[in-house]
């Protein structure tokens, strides 16, 4: 890429020549090109993730390794579901191309419950009592107050002893 200086000589059967310099210009005028492939993004414990650019490449004739840049390259509980990325290759003659690829931003992370052991007091009249729900929480990173459900929460005199309630929290991840 560039220009040369050619010396261009003509000679006929009586060995009679001429020479003449001419400019050449060479150009690059090829766009890199691009590989990737669709990627899953699973958002961590504080629904952040980031895409895995590891596995994208830009190939070129004339520069070793093409500038790329991304459209969006972090996610958040915001982008939950399919995000078109476009991804742009430049080299060192300003070539560009580019490609979009599909990210599926995913939630995997379960919700936390926070809850303590209790003890439920019948009614001395009734013999009904109830699960004290006030202490009993869950957080979630994307979603805010996840769903609580109980096993139980509801106890008569068929239930004395020791009871294990199983509390779970759902988050609205899909």
């Amino acid at each position: 890429v560039g220009t040369v200086t050619v010396t261009v000589t003509a000679t006929d059967a009586s060995t009679n020549s001429s020479t003449q310099n001419i400019t050449v210009t060479v150009v690059d005028q090829t766009a890199p090109v691009i590989t990737a492939a669709d990627q899953t993004v699973v958002l961590d414990g504080t629904g952040s993730g980031s895409l895995d650019v590891s596995g994208i490449s830009a190939a070129d004739a004339c520069t070793a390794s093409p500038a790329l840049s991304y459209s969006q390259s972090t996610f958040d509980c915001t982008d939950l579901g399919q995000v078109t990325v476009t991804i742009t290759a430049v080299d060192d003659e300003s070539n560009q191309s580019t490609q979009d690829i599909t990210v599926t931003v995913v939630d995997q992370t379960a919700p936390v419950i926070t809850a303590a052991d209790q003890t439920v007091v019948l009614d001395g009249t009734t013999g009904l009592g109830s699960l004290d729900v006030t202490g009993i929480s869950a957080a979630d990173n994307c979603t805010g107050t996840p769903t609580i459900t109980y096993s139980q929460s509801s106890f008569d005199c068929d239930d004395l002893g020791q009871i294990t309630v199983t509390i779970t929290a759902t988050d609205g991840a899909a």
